[in-house]
């Protein structure tokens, strides 16, 4: 499962599923303080953080085996934790989607929340997990300038 610190007194969700993960990195980065996600189950995916960090995220991603519960990550030398410092104040970029689900969401989220505007490329992803995504964006109040989903 991957953890989610809040701080060294608090946690939530501790157990949360790892497929939240990147949907919770940017929501954990407009969080005041720090912030952890260990990821014990798939390697290599905090694909959007280069793209979040871009667009103004404090992000750092490091090897930490003391934090890590699964066996053969503690040794494979790969970095399985994500430090967060917040909060944020995400800035429209141009930036494209990453090839997952969600990572390509996570940097919806960040851009919805963004000032400016932001521009996302390669969005297949982003209609894959949500359909008619113009018209339920602007239902929330997104404001779509030009889309091709």
């Amino acid at each position: 499962h991957s953890i989610f610190q809040m701080t060294a007194d608090y946690f939530w969700p501790a157990a949360c599923h790892t497929d939240w993960q990147q949907l919770l990195t940017p929501v954990l980065s407009k969080a005041q303080g720090r912030s952890y996600i260990d990821e014990n189950v798939t390697q290599r995916r905090f694909t959007s953080a280069q793209a979040l960090s871009q667009m103004g995220a404090d992000l750092e991603i490091i090897n930490d085996p003391e934090r890590i519960s699964r066996a053969g990550f503690k040794m494979d030398g790969l970095p399985h934790t994500m430090v967060i410092n917040g909060p944020a104040d995400f800035r429209g970029e141009e930036g494209e989607a990453p090839a997952d689900i969600r990572g390509a969401t996570s940097l919806l989220i960040a851009a919805l929340s963004a000032n400016g505007t932001s521009t996302i490329i390669n969005v297949e992803q982003i209609h894959r997990g949500i359909e008619n995504p113009v018209g339920t964006l602007t239902s929330l109040g997104a404001k779509i300038h030009s889309a091709k989903f």
